[in-house]
């Protein structure tokens, strides 16, 4: 997961080169291309779907932690515990869900339905969100079991 996230990271150069391509295009050549907007949003999608367990295990999304600074290490963990259940069990019910909806689009090789001049399939991209869904739930489990596992020091 660790090479995947670093991977998924820098799928930001080329969305920000589209999206300034797409820009210059539209507002200096008055022809933006067709396919830079479903490209955009592919590369983001992807970007961020995927990206999401990795930055979950490696504990660098926003978090409010206004309760924790004044519990004890032990109910800290508790909390933490608790916190990574809910991300897990939210995981496990987009997995559930996402699955068949992208099953279904890779069995019809589903294309945009936006119908632009470029028209892309799009079963590629349905396919991200059970996997992702799958990464962020084993990203939770880790973390869940490190918890478990990590020594309780009550400090007073």
């Amino acid at each position: 997961m660790e090479r995947l996230g670093r991977y998924t990271s820098y799928l930001i150069l080329p969305l920000a080169f589209i999206i300034v391509i797409a820009v210059i295009m539209r507002y200096i050549f008055q022809n933006m291309p067709g396919w830079a907007f479903e490209i955009s949003l592919f590369l983001y999608g992807v970007h961020f779907m995927l990206g999401g367990g990795y930055t979950h295990l490696k504990g660098k999304h926003v978090a409010v932690d206004i309760i924790q600074k004044y519990v004890s290490p032990r109910n800290r963990r508790i909390l933490d515990i608790l916190s990574e259940l809910v991300v897990g069990f939210s995981s496990a019910i987009l997995l559930y869900l996402s699955y068949p909806w992208a099953k279904e689009s890779f069995r019809i090789l589903e294309r945009s339905m936006h119908q632009t001049t470029f028209d892309p399939p799009i079963w590629w991209f349905k396919m991200i969100v059970p996997i992702s869904a799958a990464l962020l739930l084993l990203a939770a489990v880790t973390k869940i079991f490190r918890l478990i596992r990590k020594p309780t020091v009550e400090s007073r």
